[in-house]
């Protein structure tokens, strides 16, 4: 399967990410020349970007009690 947000940069040489992960936009250079290298790269800094993204919305488990209460006042 192909890593999407990344492309080959003429200028650079290198190949760069750019993707967006709960609004946040994560991009950069992955200073790679390899395409399958620069894909590595990209799904590890993806899987980063989810985990920033996740600790910065404060996912937590709704329980019963916080959703009952939210469609009470809702």
């Amino acid at each position: 399967m192909p890593v999407r947000g990344f492309y080959y940069d003429e200028k650079t040489g290198f190949y760069v990410y750019d993707f967006r992960v709960r609004g946040h936009r994560f991009r950069g250079s992955t200073e790679k020349t390899d395409r399958r290298e620069a894909e590595k790269f990209v799904k590890a800094k993806r899987k980063e970007a989810e985990a920033v993204a996740a600790q910065d919305a404060g996912d937590k488990p709704t329980t019963f009690a916080v959703a009952s209460s939210r469609w009470y006042a809702e």
